[in-house]
């Protein structure tokens, strides 16, 4: 492992500390990161999340059910295809999933509903793609999910940000110890650059006033 700079430089102390385990799950490595949040004061049980987070409470026992509408992936040999498949269709076969598996309480998570598709337009992702139904269409997908019972989770980041949308400005990335900004190819976007933490925050605020208003999401990440 290798720290990576913030703003060119490493501007405090850093230490890592492994705890070796045997026969180790991932409910016990959990338990155990559990363990040491709580020795630092940073433990935060799903109790006392939901005392201040209603919707909390409906995650409980819960599976993530994921639901991919569009993306590029392992389609890179055939660029002007995009597959993807509309909202009503992503109800469709989210239904058809749930009930027959029996699954009573889930998470559903929305992954490539943005402008473009899956990690395409960062920040500049809304509206949700017309080619898939749009506003109206993500309205009747959520409607029909929570009708179930179930969260309605939509995907997105604001990581990774892009060089041919209209927000881009290189002053918003991150910079490597050399002093140059962090470029990369690596999604389905193209040319991307790394997006400070410290910028983030307007993109966010902007964009979640309209997804807000027109969706109205049980959470998103």
């Amino acid at each position: 492992p290798y720290w990576q700079a913030s703003l060119g430089g490493l501007k405090y102390p850093r230490v890592m500390h492994y705890t070796f385990t045997n026969k180790s799950t991932v409910v016990s490595l959990a338990k155990a990161y559990r363990r040491h949040a709580s020795d630092r004061g940073q433990g935060i049980t799903l109790e006392s999340k939901s005392r201040s987070c209603a919707g909390v409470e409906s995650l409980r026992g819960g599976i993530m059910i994921c639901v991919w509408m569009m993306s590029d992936f392992a389609n890179f040999n055939a660029p002007g295809r995009v597959p993807c498949m509309s909202f009503d269709e992503g109800l469709f076969r989210y239904k058809r999933v749930v009930d027959g598996a029996g699954i009573k309480t889930a998470i559903a998570h929305i992954d490539g509903w943005c402008r473009g598709g899956y990690d395409f337009n960062h920040p500049d992702t809304l509206p949700p793609d017309e080619r898939i139904g749009g506003w109206a269409g993500m309205k009747r997908m959520r409607d029909g999910i929570k009708a179930l019972g179930h969260s309605f989770i939509i995907h997105d980041n604001f990581v990774d940000y892009y060089a041919h949308t209209p927000s881009f400005k290189h002053n918003d990335g991150t910079l490597d110890l050399s002093g140059m900004h962090s470029e990369s190819t690596q999604w389905l976007g193209g040319r991307q650059y790394w997006m400070c933490s410290a910028q983030s925050g307007k993109y966010v605020r902007r964009n979640y006033v309209e997804v807000e208003e027109k969706l109205k999401p049980d959470g998103t990440m």
